[in-house]
């Protein structure tokens, strides 16, 4: 079973976790399997990469580790090797596995390849919840039930500062400027500390904010492009923190999003694809993408480009070659997934973040 997963390379491969401890790395267009190790005594419920995507950071117990994705490759390259008498050099990763994202392939125990980290971070007393690389990769957060978040050199594995909750930490969020950590804690607060306070501070700082009024446990917590602070619950409610400009934070919202337990809230910042309905077929027996063919055909109708000033033969040629792939409106409404193409979407920001805050967000 997979426990945790990635995209890497832009996109083009996916590194996943699974419950037997390995991590599995497939080429998304092939389908085939690159590489397959064993990293943890443990199911691999935290990674986090580094801004170029050739580190990988993995939590192991009370452990944090790093590798490099280039272990990965050889490490399963030369298993391969072994197995089947080809030469050290053997080429491409078709040569690696024959395999696709098939259940069988992702349910089964890996192979007992087991290639060496670069460091290990020791320090915590228990259970690691979160691991975080920054984006200049010279620093790594991790945090533990064991009430601590430490702020690691990355490459020497020293410990640098270390910030003490009073509630064991669930989850953690770093915002993109690296400024400030948010750490959610089983007494249902999120606590906001500024990274830079607490590298300069001598003592254990306090939180610069704190967001209180959640009714059960949290279990999930993600950061939004315009700022938002978004918190899932083990009831299913969700809330929305907004913090100005002032550092005062305000709730938004707070909206049941699901029965269960929110496990993860991923927002989007782009239109995540790109679809030509002419190349689906039997579109009818898909709802939403028939019913998204029928939106662009009426707004094809609605907003047609001026026409230029050629030939009838030319103005029929490019009446006949309109718009061949139509962007599709995906059903997480995120107002930031609309900033390059604002003038397609008749409705205002407000409108477009409550469609937001009420749709799909677990």
């Amino acid at each position: 079973m997979v426990t945790c997963l990635k995209s890497i390379n832009k996109g083009s491969h996916v590194l996943a976790g699974t419950q037997y401890g390995s991590v599995k790395i497939w080429n998304c267009q092939s389908g085939k399997l690159l590489a397959d190790v064993v990293v943890n005594s443990t199911p691999v419920f935290h990674m986090s990469l580094g801004a170029d995507d050739s580190l990988v950071m993995i939590a192991d117990k009370n452990t944090a580790r790093l590798w490099t994705l280039a272990d990965f490759y050889e490490a399963t390259e030369d298993e391969y090797n072994q197995k089947f008498d080809k030469p050290a050099n053997a080429e491409t990763e078709e040569q690696v596995s024959n395999t696709d994202f098939s259940e069988e392939q992702i349910d089964q125990p890996s192979t007992q390849i087991k290639p060496k980290c670069i460091i290990e971070y020791l320090g915590h007393e228990n259970f690691i919840k979160g691991v975080a690389i920054s984006s200049l990769s010279t620093i790594a957060f991790t945090c533990s039930e064991d009430k601590s978040c430490i702020i690691w050199d990355l490459f020497s594995g020293s410990r640098l500062k270390t910030i003490t909750c009073n509630s064991p930490i669930v989850c953690m969020e770093i915002d993109k400027i690296e400024s400030t950590i948010f750490l959610a804690c089983e007494n249902k607060n999120v606590y906001a500390y500024s990274v830079e306070a607490v590298v300069h501070s001598s003592t254990n700082v306090k939180p610069a904010l704190i967001f209180t009024s959640h009714s059960k446990k949290i279990t999930s917590m993600a950061l939004s492009n315009n700022g938002k602070l978004l918190v899932g619950e083990e009831g299913g409610l969700l809330s929305i923190w907004e913090i100005g400009p002032n550092k005062k934070e305000k709730l938004v919202l707070k909206k049941y999003a699901k029965k269960g337990a929110i496990n993860n809230i991923m927002p989007i910042s782009e239109l995540p694809y790109i679809l030509d309905f002419n190349q689906i077929k039997d579109i009818e027996k898909f709802p939403f993408l028939s019913g998204e063919k029928a939106k662009e055909e009426k707004f094809q109708q609605s907003y047609k480009s001026p026409k230029s000033k050629g030939s009838k033969s030319e103005e029929s040629k490019s009446a006949e070659d309109t718009s061949t792939f139509i962007p599709i409106q995906h059903p997480l409404n995120l107002p930031e997934m609309f900033t390059s193409c604002t003038e397609l979407i008749p409705k205002t920001r407000n409108d477009l973040d409550n469609e937001y805050l009420t749709n799909y967000l677990y």
